[in-house]
Order: structure tokens, then C-alpha cells, then sequence
């Protein structure tokens, strides 16, 4: 027999034989391997994850158009990022310079029935480390900036008991946080969010320079004079805004429309800008106008016509 002939015929089985090797340790590692198990998010998490319809780079879970920032702001602010919203902390005067947060329309995804935090809780994370206590016999309220019922709602447990840090908390006169400004944070939550299907929120306190600095008496924490709030929506992928300025004694009966005004204007009274990340002449449009969301829009004024929930 040829020898050539012969080692041709002795390497063709020997290539067989290593690819039929190679072909059954694949086979075997295919079958063996164990599947990717399967993520199963809690309803708390689906809520937190919700992500807006459309993608926009100027837009995220809490913020939209960028965090606030320092127009005359005096002090420096400290980040603080919670589950449901984020907090800019001012160390020198012991408060929240604000607090931002988004609300959706939740439909029957809202979480419900959950009970209020028993307590505030002391913020590790704050040099001030502001207490509770600290507001002990001050005729002053602790007033949530980022509120527990919008946070609770759309973003669980968890993130609704971080409203409770005293980092979200400032003093405020009962007949404003009892009244007509948790008035205006459940028109936000509940109308706002509902009507338009989703809202993004900044709030916070006003230091008017003319009045002399007041502090509650322990740990010197610095009253407010005032608090903004400062709302924007988007209507065919335009921002539009709204804001409200509250003294810290409103007149009786007051309604959150009695205090309307534009961005401009809270921007000038802070010392903040808000949605800094905007087009300069997009931004200039959008704040300087006066808008009541609380007025039905034509958006969804049609779509509850479509649904037939009108008439």
C-alpha cells in the first residue's frame, strides 16, 4: 500500500476524532450550563423604574433639564440622593436649600394603605445632623419638602420613610403646612400627576435678606421667610412650568392658585436656577410664563372625553 496514501487516511481520522471531541465538550457544557434565572421585580420596584414614554437626555427619574444651581445662592449645598428624590442640603443654615421629585400617574400601580413613619430621623449623612427634638415647643412644623404622600405612592416604603430625614425637613408655620401648602403638594400628586402623566417638582425655602435671620432656638437651625415650589410638564415635547411662593403665615382660606407666579420669579427670590440644562431661549420662555395646571389642559381634557369620564 502507498505510504503517503496511508498517513493522508491516519490523519483524517485523527482530525474526526478531535472535531467530534470538540463538537460533544460543547454539547455537554450547552446542556449542563444552568439557565439565567429570571429577575422578578417587586410592584415597589416596577413603580421606582417607571421610565418616561419618550427619550429625552434632558429628562431622568428626578430631575429634569439638571439639579438646581447657585444663581446668588450664598452658602454651598450638599447632595443627597434618596430613593424617591434628591435633596441639596445647606450645612450653614441647617435646612434643605430643595428638594426634587417626580410624580406619574400611577393608575391602580399606586402603592396604598401605607402607614405614616412614627417618627423623623436624624440624617448621618448631614454635618448638622439636625434632631427631631430640635423642634421641641418651637411653634414650628416639620415640614416636609418632598412630601410623604407623593414619595409613599409612587415610589414604596422605603423610599416614604427617607421623607422622614430631617435633611427633608424645614420649619414651618402650622397654618401653612397643614393648609394650603399640603393643599398644593396633593393638587401635585394627585391632579397634576393624573391630568398631565407626570410632573416634575422642586420646592424649598426662601431667606428674605431685608428681615433679620430667625433660628429656632436649639441647634440654631434658620426659619424661612418663605417656600417656592416650582413645577414642569411637557406638552408636545415642550416644557412648561408653573410656581407658587407661600409666606410662612398664608391668609385663611387661602387656595394654592392664590399664589401663583413664575419661575422667574422664584428663581429671583432663591437665589436658584432650575433647569439650567434647557436651550437659554427655551429655558427664558418657559419660566417666564403664568401657568395654572390646575385649570384643565386641552390634552387631558380629550382624553377624558375619549374615555368617556365627562359628562
Amino acid at each position: 500500500m502507498n505510504k503517503n496514501k496511508t498517513k493522508n487516511k491516519k490523519n483524517n481520522w485523527l482530525f474526526l476524532l478531535l472535531a467530534l471531541t470538540f463538537l460533544g465538550a460543547f454539547l455537554f457544557n450547552y446542556f449542563q450550563s444552568p439557565e439565567k434565572p429570571i429577575e422578578i421585580q417587586s410592584q415597589e420596584e416596577k413603580t421606582y423604574k417607571a421610565a418616561p414614554k419618550e427619550k429625552n437626555k434632558l429628562k431622568n427619574l428626578i430631575l429634569y433639564a439638571g439639579q438646581p444651581i447657585s444663581k446668588n445662592y450664598p452658602n454651598k449645598i450638599k447632595i443627597l440622593k434618596n430613593k424617591g428624590f434628591i435633596v441639596g442640603y445647606d450645612e450653614k443654615r441647617k435646612n434643605p436649600a430643595w428638594s426634587a421629585y417626580r410624580v406619574f400617574d400611577c393608575e391602580y400601580k399606586c402603592n396604598i394603605g401605607l402607614k405614616r413613619s412614627p417618627k423623623f430621623f436624624v440624617d448621618e449623612r448631614t454635618n448638622a445632623k439636625v434632631k427631631p427634638s430640635d423642634y421641641s415647643k418651637s411653634n414650628y412644623d416639620r415640614g416636609h419638602l418632598a412630601p410623604n404622600h407623593a414619595i409613599a405612592t409612587r415610589y414604596g416604603h422605603d423610599a416614604q420613610y427617607e421623607t422622614f430625614f430631617m435633611s427633608n425637613i424645614t420649619p414651618q408655620k402650622p397654618q401653612l403646612n397643614r393648609e394650603v401648602w399640603a393643599d398644593m403638594e396633593k393638587e401635585i400628586a394627585d391632579q397634576y400627576a393624573d391630568e398631565l402623566e407626570e410632573v416634575w417638582v422642586i420646592v424649598g425655602p426662601i431667606y428674605d435678606d431685608s428681615v433679620k435671620d430667625r433660628f429656632l432656638s436649639r441647634n440654631k437651625i434658620e426659619i424661612p421667610d418663605r417656600f417656592f415650589a416650582v413645577v414642569l410638564d411637557e406638552l408636545n415635547n415642550k416644557p412648561r412650568t408653573m410656581a407658587y411662593i407661600m409666606p410662612q403665615k398664608p391668609p385663611a382660606n387661602s387656595l394654592p392658585r392664590d399664589f401663583i407666579v413664575s419661575v422667574n420669579e422664584a428663581e429671583r427670590q432663591s437665589g436658584l436656577d432650575f433647569f439650567a440644562e434647557l436651550d437659554d431661549q427655551i429655558e427664558e420662555k418657559a419660566e417666564s410664563q403664568i401657568n395654572d395646571f390646575s385649570q384643565p389642559t386641552l390634552n387631558s381634557l380629550a382624553e377624558r372625553l375619549k374615555a368617556g369620564s365627562v359628562f
